[in-house]
């Protein structure tokens, strides 16, 4: 049966046909119906967003502090996950899916990472203290990604014991 626009089209040939036209207008190449059920098989834009999770230490732990490599200094290590985004060294093309991350403690310093596991000194703070630990994405020009709903973490963690040692 041919449709005319003085034919109208019965229901179920409507919704296919609509589900069609979407998955067209969203770049889909699978069939309508499969189309509709998987989202078209495309990412959502939050989904393709920059992104960093700190994934060590947790939120609550108790955090092993360590000496440097100088054995002078007390410092955290922490880990993160980033997504969507190129870690390199800073340049002059400023792009928003590549650069570094900042480590900071609070009442402390921040670093510049560009990889995924990073030390901080603890310059604030005496074992049993609550300190926050931020990461945060920025560009080559040291600018934050603020425009991005996950471009930075933040936990908060118990300093432990330091190790025995001096500083010669």
């Amino acid at each position: 049966m041919v449709h005319t626009a003085a034919t109208p089209v019965p229901f179920p040939h409507r919704t296919q046909l609509g589900a069609a036209i979407l998955c067209l207008f969203l770049g889909c190449s699978s069939s309508a119906p499969d189309c509709v059920d998987t989202a078209c098989n495309q990412e959502t834009s939050d989904d393709m967003d920059p992104s960093i999770t700190i994934v060590t230490p947790e939120d609550g732990d108790v955090v092993p502090l360590t000496l440097d490599e100088d054995g002078c200094r007390l410092e955290v290590s922490v880990t993160v996950e980033v997504k969507n985004f190129t870690l390199r060294e800073p340049n002059d093309n400023a792009q928003p899916d590549a650069g570094h991350w900042h480590l900071a403690v609070d009442g402390g310093l921040f670093k510049p990472l560009t990889s995924e596991v990073g030390q901080l000194p603890v310059i604030f703070g005496v074992p049993g203290d609550i300190v926050g630990i931020n990461a945060d994405l920025r560009n080559d020009l040291h600018e934050p990604l603020d425009q991005f709903p996950d471009w930075k973490d933040r936990i908060e963690v118990v300093l432990g014991d330091p190790p025995t040692g001096t500083c010669d």
